[in-house]
């Protein structure tokens, strides 16, 4: 059935303005520095020549990841700068492609992940609108200047939890935690579904590739994971500027030399509103939702969060989008596209006491995002298959009895494969 001619002109006319915001805010891929391309490419050539892999060099940023990350970047050294610039900018672009699919396909509680990857003209034209959109926020346009992983790891985690099997999930997950160990936060998805299979997967997973970075780098595991590595992520005084949105930075920025007890505190604070929200939205089948929460409540809670790992911001756009939250999408969008902290800082502008607020302003947006899924958690959101409208039950509500069992169920697991009518 085609879409009416008023969504026609509605997604023409949104097509277009994101297109013009893309060609304002385009980085010239020739103007990339692809610097973390260099960290990669130095980490595996350390591997291959048997130097120190966590070597400090004046000038030169040094490699934070775990061992075994530098084995999956040998490839990269072996390529040298240019061709391995392509190959991380390419695997960018296309694990956008995956990110913006995923979050298209589950943007709905119970949506079969199998079915809804089938290409529909609608379904097209919003993920294409998506994936536009995502290009032109500096999240995005970030991570691909630096050649940053962050928008693969997004990718296959998306992937892990949203779209495999249940049988299958977690090995993709413990493979994105032997390259950065942030993705860990998400194993807290597994420990509320109570899917002790993959977690276990997960975990094995991680075993593997220490045990892995062990046998072939022995020196370099022994200073990463005795946490003589840790340090080398600190950055000093520039962990402490706006380009970090982490709650520990917005607070030095807020209140310096505030007591750490209160820092504590607040990231309890913050670890127990993601959990909630995790656990809420996902009782009510919102998976895309619930991996959203953990996201950003990991975002938060890190000493480190730059810019460029809000990526995250991709899938929270479609969730947004999915419960008509459109207030809530435009100020996100708008603030991702153009971060008033770096307009603020860019043009000099004297703000006054409102600096930290302004400092810290994907923070507050990331906490704001958290309450919302908290206290809201099925407020807005479009019904998938099998769900029908409680009329008793207030808004959101769903027919007991019969449906009562599906809403603990999982729209990934195997066993939707044994139905006869999906012969």
């Amino acid at each position: 059935m085609r879409p009416p001619p008023a969504r026609l002109t509605a997604l023409g006319t949104a097509a277009a303005v994101l297109l013009v915001l893309l060609w304002v805010r385009w980085v010239d891929p020739r103007d990339w520095t692809l610097a973390d391309v260099a960290v990669y490419i130095r980490g595996g050539r350390a591997l291959l020549e048997g130097t120190d892999l966590y070597a400090v060099t004046a000038g030169v940023l040094p490699f934070t990841y775990p061992p075994f990350a530098a084995v999956l970047f040998v490839p990269l050294a072996l390529l040298g700068g240019t061709g391995s610039g392509v190959v991380v900018s390419l695997l960018s672009l296309l694990a956008l492609v995956v990110l913006v699919a995923v979050s298209v396909a589950r943007r709905t509680p119970a949506s079969d992940s199998a079915r809804a990857l089938a290409p529909r003209p609608e379904l097209v034209a919003v993920g294409g609108l998506l994936f536009v959109a995502a290009l032109t926020t500096e999240a995005v346009q970030r991570t691909l200047v630096l050649g940053q992983v962050n928008l693969v790891l997004a990718a296959v985690v998306a992937v892990d939890l949203l779209l495999l099997p249940r049988r299958w999930r977690g090995v993709l997950l413990g493979l994105a935690i032997a390259v950065k160990l942030t993705p860990a936060v998400f194993l807290g998805y597994l420990l509320l579904r109570r899917e002790w299979a993959a977690l276990a997967r997960g975990s094995v997973t991680v075993a593997v590739t220490v045990a892995a970075g062990w046998v072939l780098a022995p020196s370099a595991s022994a200073t990463f994971w005795s946490g003589g590595a840790s340090s080398l992520g600190r950055f000093g005084d520039e962990a402490a500027g706006y380009g970090n949105q982490s709650l520990g930075a917005a607070l030095d920025r807020f209140a310096p030399g505030i007591s750490d007890m209160v820092w504590l505190l607040l990231v309890v604070a913050v670890v127990a509103l993601s959990a909630v929200a995790t656990w809420r939205t996902q009782r009510r089948r919102d998976d895309l939702a619930a991996v959203t929460a953990l996201a950003v409540g990991g975002l938060l809670v890190s000493p480190i969060s730059w810019t460029h790992h809000w990526v995250w911001v991709v899938p929270v756009m479609a969730v947004l989008l999915a419960r008509r939250w459109r207030v809530g999408l435009f100020v996100a969008f708008a603030v991702m596209y153009l971060p008033p902290m770096v307009l603020v800082a860019e043009t000099a502008l004297d703000v006054g006491a409102a600096q930290p607020v302004v400092d810290a302003t994907w923070t507050i947006l990331g906490v704001v995002y958290l309450v919302a899924l908290a206290g809201w958690p099925g407020s807005g959101v479009a019904r998938g298959p099998g769900q029908v409208e409680n009329r008793g039950a207030g808004q959101g509500g769903e027919v007991t009895g019969v449906d009562e069992h599906l809403a603990g169920a999982d729209p990934t697991a195997d066993h939707h494969l044994t139905r006869r009518d999906h012969g």
